[in-house]
């Protein structure tokens, strides 16, 4: 369950910088780990990512009911810390699976700022925009690879 979540941190943890203009374009990576599926979907404007939707899906088969009761904390902790204008965070837990869906609005460089302060999104100085092909390879480096 750790990787997992550290893979989210790092799905999340992209690295920022400046950038300009360019044509629209969108860039989808999986990963399936530890029973877990994880999808990215980078929406893009050149190199400057615009929105990231990050949907995670959880086998609970092999997990206890304590397992899966931390995993809920977890994921309401999640809830309160994502409240931020431009992120969404929703998560549902069924006998069989736990779905996380992240969604977070790059174009409001507020949003950006106030997840680097959580911590959660690791910015240099003073960043203000993500930049897709950073991401995308820090991404890969996480295992995840391109599917579309």
């Amino acid at each position: 369950m750790k990787k997992v979540w550290k893979l989210m941190v790092v799905c999340i943890g992209v690295l920022m910088i400046a950038g300009c203009g360019g044509k629209e374009q969108t860039v989808k990576l999986a990963i399936e780990q530890n029973g877990a599926k994880v999808e990215s979907e980078l929406e893009a404007k050149g190199d400057i990512v615009t929105k990231m939707t990050q949907t995670t899906v959880l086998n609970l088969a092999d997990y206890s009911e304590e397992q899966i009761a931390a995993m809920e904390q977890t994921a309401m902790s999640y809830e309160e810390t994502l409240n931020v204008e431009g992120a969404e965070y929703t998560y549902e837990i069924t006998d069989t699976e736990l779905k996380e869906v992240m969604s977070f609005d790059f174009t409001n460089k507020d949003m950006i700022k106030s997840l680097a302060g959580t911590g959660m999104l690791p910015v240099d100085g003073e960043g203000d925009v993500v930049s897709l092909k950073l991401t995308v390879e820090n991404l890969e480096s996480s295992g995840m690879e391109v599917v579309e």
